[in-house]
């Protein structure tokens, strides 16, 4: 698997796909990268403590960017939000794309060592806000 990263990272393509994991979370023949699930939040236009409103897992498709080779990987996320992807020690960002007019993913840093998955949460906005309240 290093070999075909080490590929990418030359020729500065990003791949559509990750051949290597599965959306389940599974990662091939790879000893170190990045795991982790996507959220949509918020969902509810107003949280109140007697009635929590909590993030909801959301598939789709996750990118994760080299910080020094700016070399970019994409896979996907699976119903429950679940992704995994190989990669080689380095520090990444991570963004979920939105599957909505209005939503944005938020990009998340990680460092990914040898011989470890580090685990993340990657969160989408899902630009739910009422007028008046919103935070830039």
């Amino acid at each position: 698997m290093l070999v075909v990263v080490a590929g990418i990272a030359a020729t500065g393509c990003a791949s559509s796909t990750n051949p290597g994991v599965s959306p389940s979370g599974s990662a091939a023949g790879s000893s170190s990268g990045v795991r982790g699930v996507v959220e949509l939040g918020p969902t509810c236009p107003v949280k109140r403590e007697d009635s929590p409103c909590p993030p909801k897992p959301l598939a789709t498709s996750v990118t994760v960017t080299s910080t020094i080779t700016k070399f970019s990987v994409t896979s996907r996320s699976d119903e429950s939000g679940h992704f995994s992807i190989p990669l080689p020690p380095g520090t990444y960002s991570v963004t979920a794309a939105g599957t909505g007019p209005i939503q944005r993913g938020q990009a998340a840093t990680v460092t990914v060592h040898a011989g470890a998955f580090a685990t993340i949460t990657v969160m989408v906005d899902s630009g739910m806000r009422l007028p008046g309240l919103a935070t830039p």
